[in-house]
């Protein structure tokens, strides 16, 4: 394990550092299977990285934080989130894993990434941070640095809501510190990271929903029974609200052509809105569904009124890059 440098020059170099932090030998354990059956637990994961943010100020306790898990949709499902905060006036960070061109794209504001510039500004001000776990024998992960980066860029650039994407699982995820009032949403779950996160859709299911914590508000897909049996006991042991979003009863009527996909929305107010969103499959009008009904649970805790024509209007013009498209 080398010593954390005590500044980097420029984002060349910051690259470089992130490789050495995702290469196994930077880590003291040697071990990256941290998860299902690994070396660490809920407490040691998640009170490593409490005590990584607590050496920066603890950002985590300043945002409005909406975490999304799931097999797939993740980060489409960030995506839409996002840019309905920002039709509506918000503004909104998002975060994204992986990066598409560079680890800029992995923190972006308003669905612009942030410039490299501010990216090592923030990479320099947690290098004494890390110096200082790793005299405490808790050397931060490639991952698990990019989280507090994260965290610390949404408290400072002052968002409204910070939109943040797992990484892998959710119980131990960087992601699932302690945030106050947070809203979770559970996305389709499948076969994923097997090794790590468990050999069945319910082991699975169990890991994404360790995000849920005390007295949350969650936006769940409802899929299969076993599944929801998981997401719905989770829920209860910690008193959270679960609202499911259903097929076929809470969106119905996909289509795609054009390059984008077409669905009705019945929102909580039971008005049906026709939705278009400017991204391809028709697995989009899933993902668009978590996140109207995530932006509608968001509206009703913080009191303030959706402009469904301001929505609208954005969600035509939503992409993201990476994604299955049409050019």
């Amino acid at each position: 394990m080398s010593p954390a440098p005590t500044h980097i020059n420029n984002f060349e170099e910051a690259i470089g550092y992130f490789e050495y932090l995702s290469n196994p030998k930077a880590r003291k354990d040697g071990n990256t299977k941290i998860f299902a059956g690994g070396v660490l637990t809920p407490d040691t994961a998640i009170a490593k990285q409490t005590r990584f943010l607590e050496l920066i100020g603890n950002p985590h306790l300043k945002i409005k934080m909406i975490n999304i898990a799931g097999t797939s949709g993740k980060g489409s499902t960030t995506k839409i989130l996002a840019d309905s905060l920002i039709s509506q006036g918000f503004k909104a960070g998002s975060s994204f894993s992986p990066h598409l061109v560079d680890l800029t794209d992995r923190i972006q504001i308003n669905g612009e990434p942030i410039s490299q510039e501010l990216f090592l500004s923030y990479l320099n001000q947690i290098l004494p941070a890390i110096t200082q776990m790793q005299q405490e024998n808790m050397q931060p992960s490639y991952f698990e640095t990019l989280t507090a980066l994260q965290f610390l860029v949404f408290a400072d650039q002052k968002v409204d809501y910070a939109v943040m994407e797992v990484g892998m699982g959710g119980r131990l995820d960087a992601t699932n510190v302690f945030v106050p009032n947070k809203i979770c949403v559970l996305n389709s779950i499948g076969l994923d990271h097997t090794v790590w996160l468990g050999d069945t859709l319910e082991l699975i299911a169990n890991e994404k929903a360790g995000i849920i914590q005390k007295n949350n508000l969650v936006v769940a897909l409802s899929q299969s029974k076993g599944v929801n049996m998981v997401f719905d006991q989770k829920a209860k042991l910690e008193n959270a609200d679960m609202d499911w979003v259903v097929p076929d009863l809470d969106f119905y009527g996909v289509s795609q052509h054009g390059g984008k996909v077409y669905f009705d929305y019945m929102d909580n107010e039971m008005n049906e809105q026709q939705i278009v969103i400017g991204m391809l499959g028709k697995y989009q009008a899933t993902n668009g569904s978590l996140a109207l009904r995530t932006l509608e649970t968001i509206a009703d805790r913080d009191e303030w009124e959706i402009n469904w024509d301001n929505l609208k209007t954005k969600l035509i013009t939503t992409k993201f890059k990476g994604r299955f498209d049409v050019w």
